[in-house]
């Protein structure tokens, strides 16, 4: 449990370093893929305090052009399930 908690804080702190194109990507792999939904999250409440402090990346934009650019899948639910364990495995290292 501390391990969870303590990656948590550390994406808080990395999301703050990440530039605004980034942030939005992992917006858009979540919108695509369900995949890291607390760090999509975390980068849209970055990205929404960014613009409401003077920020003027139209994310909303660069979020909806890019899902539009991702073609559509004819992947079934079990190969998307495997995907997405396999990206899971790859981001804790043990894969």
């Amino acid at each position: 449990m501390d391990n969870e908690i303590a990656e948590k804080i550390l994406n808080k702190k990395t999301i703050k370093e990440r530039d605004s194109k980034a942030l939005a990507a992992t917006i858009v792999v979540y919108r695509t893929l369900g995949y890291c939904k607390e760090e999509a999250i975390l980068s849209m409440q970055e990205l929404v305090h960014r613009k409401n402090n003077g920020d003027d990346f139209d994310y909303e934009h660069y979020i909806k052009e890019k899902i539009k650019e991702i073609p559509e899948t004819t992947v079934g639910e079990k190969q998307l399930e495997a995907f997405k364990a396999t990206l899971k495995n790859v981001k804790s290292g043990t894969f």
